[in-house]
Formats: C-alpha cells, structure tokens, sequence
C-alpha cells in the first residue's frame, strides 16, 4: 500500500511596503499512484502566509523577524496574492479549494482582521489589484473584464471586451488607476474604467508590470529579494536598470515595450 506524504513548493515572497514581505508557503499530500508512468495523486492544499520585516543595509539582508502567520486550507496562487493593507490585515488573493487537483475554478479570497472570507466570485483567471489600492481588475474563464470595488465590497462593473485574451501576463494599470492596458498581438488596448470603454490605445505604458508595486514581488525600487535555492535563504538581488511602476513613460510603439522594466 502507497501512503500520502507531505509535499511542498518553494517559498514565494509578495512586496508589500518597505521592508515588509508576505512569505507564502504552499503544502499538500500526495501519493504516486503509478510507479512506471510517474502518476501522482495529490489532496488537502493548505498554505501558510507569515508576514515578515526585513532590515536591508548596503543591499544585504541583514535579519528579519517574522510578525504573525496566517493559515488557509486553500491553494492560494501566489502571483495573484496582493496585500492592501497590513495594519488592519486587509488581503485579497485568488485561490482553488483545497481539493480542486484541476486547478481550474479560481475563486476570489479576503482576508480581514486575520479572518478569512470567502466571497461568491469564482470563474477568474487573473487578478490585478489598482495602484490607489481602492479597486481590484478581474479577468474571467470567459474573457470578461470585472471591477471590484474595495470600498463597497463588491463588483461595480463589467464589460466584454469582444477580444480573446491568451496571456493575463500582458495586462497592466496606468498609473493613475483610471486605465487598464491589454498588450495583444500587434495592438494595444485600453480599458477606460470611468467610461467602461475598451478602444484600441494610441499611446501605451513602456512597462509591462502584471502586478502594481503595492503588491508584487517587486519593492517598487532598484533590488527585490529572491529565495536562494542553493542556500535556502533569501538574498536581495539588484537590478542593473529599473524603471518603477510610478515612473512609467507613455510610447507609440509596441516594439518598444518591455517587460517589468528592469535587469
């Protein structure tokens, strides 16, 4: 008999202000069902978020402390986890039930005052959180474009964009938070949220981030910090070039758009 063991992913670290990190952890059990084909079966995803605060001097990590710890029995996507705020602890993330193997069915997930609440929004592909922090950008399974509304708590808004949408990847907020770009084949598009509008871009961000700077893995300044497969530690690592998310320019030419802005 082949009994369940405990299997996990590396670390993953979320920026959220300064020097504070959010370091999700990701656990299941999982069992090989067929040796000669290499077949897993896994069950029970649970994840671990530990909030961290880093001391940075001369580009090193000098120490950190960890806060507090927050526990899930769901598999939180860690590219779609964004803190809005940490003192009160407000969360959104997307994430599937702890037993959802096909990973297909994302649901929209809070956390409030270190409680978790599950929202009826399911269905997503990708989860982009605004740079005002007052509004979240949603991409459904079906291409729709969703507003959810931080303030109100609910969704203000949608809209069809009549295009399909291969890579939630190429889609970033202007820096104002009134505008949403889509970088699709040759063409650009935007998405007016005032006007709930989508028209072909005549002008476009440079800079492609996915993830606004309030809650990427990116500081929103010249270094961000990588965990070190070899040591199993977190080291900072500086780019050569680095354009924040703020500091974005406006261009005519998609051939000139590049990705996070950094190296």
């Amino acid at each position: 008999m082949i009994f369940y063991k405990k299997n996990k992913k590396l670390p993953y670290l979320s920026f959220i202000d300064e020097n504070y990190y959010a370091e999700i952890l990701i656990e299941w059990d999982e069992k090989i069902e067929s040796p000669l084909s290499g077949t897993t079966k896994k069950k029970n995803y649970r994840t671990t978020i530990n909030f961290l605060k880093y001391e940075v001097f001369n580009y090193e990590i000098q120490n950190y402390n960890k806060l507090y710890s927050i526990k899930a029995k769901q598999w939180i996507l860690p590219e779609n986890f964004f803190v809005i705020s940490i003192d009160p602890v407000e969360i959104y993330y997307l994430y599937h039930e702890s037993n959802d193997v096909s990973g297909q069915n994302r649901k929209l997930g809070k956390i409030k005052n270190m409680e978790i609440q599950y929202l009826e929004i399911d269905n997503l592909r990708a989860l982009l959180p605004s740079p005002d922090k007052t509004k979240l950008f949603l991409l459904s399974q079906n291409n729709k474009f969703l507003l959810y509304d931080v303030i109100k708590g609910k969704i203000v808004q949608d809209k069809n964009p009549n295009f399909e949408i291969f890579n939630e990847q190429m889609i970033t907020w202007d820096s104002d938070s009134k505008k949403i770009y889509v970088y699709l084949n040759e063409k650009v598009y935007s998405y007016d949220i005032i006007k709930n509008q989508v028209e072909i871009a005549k002008e476009f961000p440079e800079c492609i981030h996915p993830t606004t700077t309030m809650g990427s893995a990116l500081n929103g300044k010249e270094y961000a910090i990588h965990y070190d497969y070899e040591t199993k530690q977190y080291i900072l690592k500086k780019f050569t070039t680095f354009l924040s998310f703020k500091d974005k320019k406006l261009i005519n030419d998609i051939r000139k758009v590049r990705f996070q802005c950094k190296e």
